[in-house]
C-alpha cells in the first residue's frame, strides 16, 4: 500500500533509512526523525511511504515542490527515492514513483527532477529511464558542500 507518511511513521522511516546509511547511532538517528518531522505534513513536501500488510515500512520517496519561474511553474524535486534492499524488484519504487507523479500532475507541476549517482544500481538498471526521465546532456550537476 502506498500513502502519504504520518508522523506516526516516523519511527519506521527512522529505521529505513539508519539501515540504508548502515549507522543507528543516536545523533544520525535524531537527525534523520527531525528531518522526517519536517518534511510531514508539510505544504512544500511530501513523504510517500510503501507499507506491507504488517504495517512495516518497505520504503519512501520524499518530494520537495518548489516554484521554477524559468520555466513558468512549479517542480518537483525528488530528493529522496528508497526501498529496503530485500523487496527490491517488486514494483515499490515505480509504485512510489507513481504517487508522485499523480501529485505533481494536481499540483500542475511542469516537470519532476532528480539526481541519480551513475554508480547507483537504479542508474546501472536504468529504473529512472524506464519511467520517462531524460537524462540531461546540457547540464551539469554541481554541489557545494558547506
Amino acid at each position: 500500500m502506498i500513502r502519504k507518511a504520518t508522523l506516526g511513521d516516523l519511527p519506521h522511516l527512522t529505521a529505513l533509512v539508519c539501515n540504508h546509511l548502515a549507522d543507528d547511532s543516536t545523533d544520525i538517528k535524531d537527525h534523520v526523525s527531525s528531518e522526517f518531522r519536517a518534511c510531514i505534513g508539510h505544504k512544500e513536501r511530501t513523504v510517500y511511504v510503501a507499507m506491507d500488510d504488517r504495517d512495516e515500512c518497505l520504503g519512501y520517496i520524499l518530494v520537495h515542490w518548489i516554484p521554477f519561474p524559468l520555466i513558468k511553474g512549479h517542480e518537483g524535486y525528488i530528493s529522496d527515492l528508497v526501498v529496503e534492499e530485500k523487496h527490491r524488484g517488486r514494483g515499490l519504487g515505480s509504485d512510489l514513483m507513481s504517487a508522485v507523479e499523480a501529485e505533481a500532475r494536481q499540483r500542475r507541476c511542469c516537470r519532476l527532477m532528480l539526481n541519480n549517482p551513475k554508480k547507483a544500481e537504479s542508474y546501472k538498471r536504468a529504473f529512472y529511464k524506464k519511467r520517462g526521465f531524460e537524462e540531461r546532456e546540457h547540464f551539469s550537476n554541481f554541489v557545494k558542500m558547506l
